[in-house]
């Protein structure tokens, strides 16, 4: 995934592209949602005025390797980035949302629904990782405790609300 900030302009010459360690994700700043329980990483830094103002440059940011990898199917080395990341920030929810995605990708359920237990709670902010989490536990076998936490969370965003409907009918009795 990835956020930009500010334009490119015409000389296509002022694109500045933000990494960052292995944990986090690509929200850089600001607030994109109603469910952005607080600004990106990087909100003090970047934007109009800031060190890197938006005014000026064109701020391309990625997410962490881990998913950009598991994007592309690159299990192996997404799982190398993943614990990597997870070892550094074990009680980061993106982090360990991206390692249990690769655990999901590989079909290791159980260890997937172990790294969401360590993080997830029904009243976390991150309407989509509680989403991930609840499909983890479907995919293990965990349906009763899926369907309950999927029946307790009113979700805010459009995209959630559909994914939760998608998620019920799909693993419907």
């Amino acid at each position: 995934m990835v956020e930009t900030y500010g334009e490119l302009n015409a000389s296509r010459n002022n694109a500045i592209l933000i990494c960052h360690a292995l944990s986090g994700d690509h929200h850089a700043a600001g607030y994109h949602s109603a469910t952005d329980s607080k600004p990106g990483w990087w909100d003090s830094a970047i934007g109009p005025g800031k060190a890197i103002d938006t005014t000026k440059f064109f701020v391309v940011a990625l997410n962490n390797l881990a998913y950009l990898y598991l994007q592309q199917n690159k299990l192996e080395d997404a799982l190398q980035y993943a614990e990597k990341a997870v070892k550094q920030r074990p009680d980061n929810a993106a982090a360990v949302d991206t390692y249990a995605q690769v655990l999901v990708a590989k079909k290791d359920y159980k260890k997937a629904v172990q790294q969401y237990d360590a993080v997830v709670n029904d009243d976390m902010q991150n309407e989509e990782i509680y989403l991930n989490y609840v499909e983890a536990l479907f995919l293990d076998g965990s349906n009763l405790l899926a369907k309950r936490k999927l029946e307790r969370r009113e979700m805010k965003s459009e995209e959630n609300i559909a994914r939760q409907a998608q998620l019920k009918a799909k693993y419907a009795d």
